[in-house]
Protein backbone atom coordinates (compact mmCIF):
# COMPACT_ATOMS: atom_id res chain seq x y z
CA UNK A 1 0.00 0.00 0.00
CA UNK A 2 1.73 3.18 -1.15
CA UNK A 3 -0.13 5.32 1.37
CA UNK A 4 1.82 3.57 4.13
CA UNK A 5 5.16 4.97 2.98
CA UNK A 6 4.24 8.58 2.19
CA UNK A 7 4.65 10.16 5.60
CA UNK A 8 6.37 9.46 8.91
CA UNK A 9 3.44 8.86 11.22
CA UNK A 10 4.14 6.17 13.80
CA UNK A 11 0.56 6.25 15.07
CA UNK A 12 -1.09 5.76 11.69
CA UNK A 13 -2.98 2.62 10.85
CA UNK A 14 -3.93 1.61 7.35
CA UNK A 15 -5.87 -1.36 6.14
CA UNK A 16 -7.54 -2.50 3.01
CA UNK A 17 -10.26 -4.95 2.21
CA UNK A 18 -11.28 -6.68 -0.96
CA UNK A 19 -14.88 -6.19 -2.05
CA UNK A 20 -16.61 -8.00 -4.89
CA UNK A 21 -17.63 -5.54 -7.60
CA UNK A 22 -19.29 -5.91 -10.96
CA UNK A 23 -16.35 -4.37 -12.84
CA UNK A 24 -13.40 -5.83 -14.78
CA UNK A 25 -10.47 -7.01 -12.71
CA UNK A 26 -7.85 -4.23 -12.62
CA UNK A 27 -4.40 -5.07 -13.87
CA UNK A 28 -1.06 -3.51 -12.97
CA UNK A 29 -1.75 -0.60 -15.31
CA UNK A 30 -5.02 0.32 -13.65
CA UNK A 31 -3.69 1.09 -10.16
CA UNK A 32 -5.81 -1.37 -8.18
CA UNK A 33 -5.94 0.52 -4.92
CA UNK A 34 -3.02 2.90 -5.34
CA UNK A 35 -4.98 5.78 -6.87
CA UNK A 36 -7.98 5.71 -4.49
CA UNK A 37 -5.70 5.08 -1.53
CA UNK A 38 -3.53 8.08 -2.34
CA UNK A 39 -6.60 10.27 -2.90
CA UNK A 40 -7.95 9.32 0.54
CA UNK A 41 -4.62 9.97 2.26
CA UNK A 42 -4.02 13.31 0.57
CA UNK A 43 -7.57 14.47 1.29
CA UNK A 44 -7.02 13.57 4.95
CA UNK A 45 -3.73 15.51 4.94
CA UNK A 46 -5.54 18.59 3.65
CA UNK A 47 -8.25 18.25 6.30
CA UNK A 48 -5.61 17.83 9.00
CA UNK A 49 -3.70 20.90 7.80
CA UNK A 50 -6.93 22.92 7.91
CA UNK A 51 -7.76 21.72 11.44
CA UNK A 52 -4.22 22.55 12.62
CA UNK A 53 -4.20 25.92 10.87
CA UNK A 54 -1.04 24.76 9.11
CA UNK A 55 0.11 25.18 5.53
CA UNK A 56 -0.63 21.88 3.73
CA UNK A 57 2.75 21.92 1.97
CA UNK A 58 4.57 22.38 5.28
CA UNK A 59 2.50 19.61 6.92
CA UNK A 60 3.71 17.22 4.24
CA UNK A 61 7.31 18.40 4.62
CA UNK A 62 7.47 18.06 8.40
CA UNK A 63 6.04 14.54 8.13
CA UNK A 64 8.49 13.25 5.53
CA UNK A 65 10.00 9.92 6.48
CA UNK A 66 13.77 9.55 6.61
CA UNK A 67 13.48 5.85 5.78
CA UNK A 68 10.73 3.64 4.36
CA UNK A 69 8.25 3.46 7.26
CA UNK A 70 7.22 -0.20 6.90
CA UNK A 71 10.70 -1.71 6.52
CA UNK A 72 13.06 0.96 7.83
CA UNK A 73 15.14 0.60 4.66
CA UNK A 74 16.62 3.73 3.08
CA UNK A 75 14.93 5.14 0.00
CA UNK A 76 16.94 4.76 -3.21
CA UNK A 77 15.71 8.21 -4.17
CA UNK A 78 13.02 10.43 -2.77
CA UNK A 79 12.71 14.04 -3.80
CA UNK A 80 9.22 14.85 -2.54
CA UNK A 81 10.31 17.79 -0.38
CA UNK A 82 12.25 19.38 -3.23
CA UNK A 83 9.26 18.82 -5.51
CA UNK A 84 6.80 20.37 -3.05
CA UNK A 85 9.02 23.41 -2.53
CA UNK A 86 9.61 23.92 -6.25
CA UNK A 87 5.89 23.55 -6.98
CA UNK A 88 5.06 26.08 -4.25
CA UNK A 89 7.55 28.50 -5.76
CA UNK A 90 6.28 28.07 -9.32
CA UNK A 91 2.62 28.40 -8.36
CA UNK A 92 3.25 31.34 -6.00
CA UNK A 93 1.83 29.26 -3.17
CA UNK A 94 2.54 31.87 -0.47
CA UNK A 95 0.19 34.37 -2.15
CA UNK A 96 -2.83 32.05 -2.36
CA UNK A 97 -5.88 32.51 -0.16
CA UNK A 98 -5.76 29.39 2.02
CA UNK A 99 -9.42 29.60 3.08
CA UNK A 100 -11.61 26.91 1.49
CA UNK A 101 -14.39 28.20 -0.78
CA UNK A 102 -12.94 31.71 -0.78
CA UNK A 103 -12.59 32.24 -4.56
CA UNK A 104 -15.34 32.19 -7.14
CA UNK A 105 -15.72 32.74 -10.85
CA UNK A 106 -19.45 33.12 -11.29
CA UNK A 107 -21.08 29.97 -9.94
CA UNK A 108 -17.77 28.06 -9.90
CA UNK A 109 -15.56 27.66 -6.86
CA UNK A 110 -11.84 28.06 -7.57
CA UNK A 111 -9.15 26.63 -5.39
CA UNK A 112 -5.49 25.98 -5.09
CA UNK A 113 -4.40 22.70 -3.60
CA UNK A 114 -1.55 20.28 -3.21
CA UNK A 115 -1.30 16.53 -3.27
CA UNK A 116 1.47 13.98 -3.58
CA UNK A 117 1.49 10.38 -4.71
CA UNK A 118 3.76 7.40 -4.93
CA UNK A 119 3.56 4.21 -6.94
CA UNK A 120 5.31 1.03 -5.80
CA UNK A 121 8.07 0.16 -8.22
CA UNK A 122 8.68 -3.48 -7.57
CA UNK A 123 12.13 -4.44 -8.73
CA UNK A 124 13.96 -7.72 -8.77
CA UNK A 125 17.44 -8.85 -9.69
CA UNK A 126 18.05 -9.57 -13.35
CA UNK A 127 20.73 -11.06 -15.54
CA UNK A 128 21.47 -10.85 -19.24
CA UNK A 129 23.62 -12.76 -21.70
CA UNK A 130 24.43 -12.35 -25.39
CA UNK A 131 26.09 -14.82 -27.76
CA UNK A 132 27.45 -14.05 -31.23
CA UNK A 133 26.33 -16.70 -33.70
CA UNK A 134 28.36 -17.85 -36.74
CA UNK A 135 25.88 -16.21 -39.14
CA UNK A 136 26.64 -12.78 -37.64
CA UNK A 137 23.49 -12.50 -35.55
CA UNK A 138 23.29 -12.45 -31.80
CA UNK A 139 21.16 -14.49 -29.42
CA UNK A 140 20.17 -12.59 -26.29
CA UNK A 141 18.46 -13.65 -23.12
CA UNK A 142 17.61 -12.05 -19.82
CA UNK A 143 15.66 -12.65 -16.65
CA UNK A 144 13.01 -11.75 -15.85
CA UNK A 145 12.01 -12.14 -19.52
CA UNK A 146 8.57 -10.64 -18.94
CA UNK A 147 9.70 -7.04 -18.58
CA UNK A 148 9.41 -4.71 -21.58
CA UNK A 149 13.13 -3.81 -21.65
CA UNK A 150 14.03 -7.49 -21.47
CA UNK A 151 11.70 -8.30 -24.36
CA UNK A 152 13.21 -5.47 -26.40
CA UNK A 153 16.72 -6.71 -25.69
CA UNK A 154 15.84 -10.30 -26.48
CA UNK A 155 13.95 -9.58 -29.67
CA UNK A 156 16.60 -7.37 -31.24
CA UNK A 157 18.76 -9.22 -33.73
CA UNK A 158 21.37 -7.34 -35.66
CA UNK A 159 24.32 -7.89 -37.98
CA UNK A 160 27.51 -6.08 -37.13
CA UNK A 161 28.82 -3.85 -39.87
CA UNK A 162 32.47 -3.49 -40.72
CA UNK A 163 33.88 -0.07 -41.58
Amino acid sequence: MPARIMYAAPDSRTLHRVAPLDVPTPSWMRAPGEAPGMYALESAMDELASELGMDPVELRIVNKPETEPDSGKPFSSRHLVECLREGARRFDWARRDPRPRSRRAGPLLLGTGVAAAVYPVLTQPSTAAARALPDGTFRCGSTPPTSAPARARCSRRSRPTLA
